[in-house]
């Protein structure tokens, strides 16, 4: 069922449906709930599944001002969401910029006892790496300005999955037709912008120091042709957390609960079951 929630006088769209504990789902950059729609209906019949659409995209509120498209302010929209919605025993799934989002989130709810269960990583940006291309294009003014003004918005889209998609026969329409339709409202095109000027933010070693202290138990999922968040990033994470596992998914890109969702949906069921 859609909603919003006001957050910090920021209005979060969001979807839920089914009972039981809580899955918080975080969408990666350029992406909305849609993009757990391929896991949500079978999750929900067992937990309360929660997809929230962050800051400045999909039907979530877009500010117009720049400063507050981090990862840091996004993580604490999310911490707040959590409180406001009286969550406890939550599962953070994130994905690629989504994933930066939980980590953060993660390491702000460590110590407040009872409220972070576990956590979920696919393909998550989680330590300082280079900026994808379709990325650091929006970080260059011009460019920015003459991609979203000038090349019509279901290709913006299409170029950006013949990065994440390894398989492009994958590719459904209707997934470029939900990504592309908020990159046709002016704000929507500025969020994004400002949202890739701030992927990396200054005082994330602030955080990537704090990933030993979540104790609560992690699974990472990466595709073996992730050509935006290299598996050496999964491969680290994987350490740093005290109870983590990392599986890597074959012939598969960066989108692995769009591109292999049968699998993916494997792994995360087991994961929630206790198989960990």
């Amino acid at each position: 069922m859609p909603d919003y929630e006001t957050v910090n006088d920021i209005k979060i769209y969001y979807e839920e449906s089914g009972q039981g504990e809580p899955l918080l789902f975080i969408h990666g950059f350029g992406e909305t709930s849609y993009t757990w729609s391929k896991l949500s209906p079978e999750l929900s019949k067992h937990y309360r599944v929660i997809a929230i659409d962050l800051m400045g995209f999909g039907q979530s509120d877009k500010p117009v001002d720049s400063s507050l498209y981090t990862i840091e302010y996004q993580a604490k929209l999310v911490v707040q969401f959590i409180k406001q919605k009286g969550l406890n025993n939550v599962t953070l799934i994130g994905h690629s910029y989504g994933g930066g989002v939980t980590m953060m989130s993660a390491v702000m709810l460590m110590h407040q006892e009872g409220v972070l269960k576990k956590l979920v990583m696919i393909g998550g940006i989680a330590y300082r790496m280079p900026l994808p291309h379709f990325i650091h294009m929006l970080v260059i003014p011009f460019l920015s300005r003459l991609a979203l003004a000038l090349i019509p918005k279901r290709r913006l889209v299409m170029n950006m999955f013949r990065v994440v998609y390894y398989d492009q026969d994958k590719v459904e329409q209707s997934f470029v037709e939900a990504y592309a339709r908020p990159l046709r409202d002016r704000r929507a095109q500025l969020a994004l912008v400002y949202t890739a000027r701030l992927v990396m933010p200054d005082n994330l070693d602030d955080y990537t120091c704090r990933y030993r202290d979540i104790m609560v138990p992690a699974l990472m999922i990466w595709g073996d042709h992730d050509a935006v968040v290299p598996g050496s990033i999964g491969e680290r994470l994987s350490q740093d957390l005290p109870d983590a596992r990392l599986e890597v998914l074959r012939d598969c890109g960066h989108v692995p609960h769009e591109e292999e969702p049968e699998k993916t949906l494997s792994l995360i069921s087991n994961f929630l079951q206790g198989d960990n």
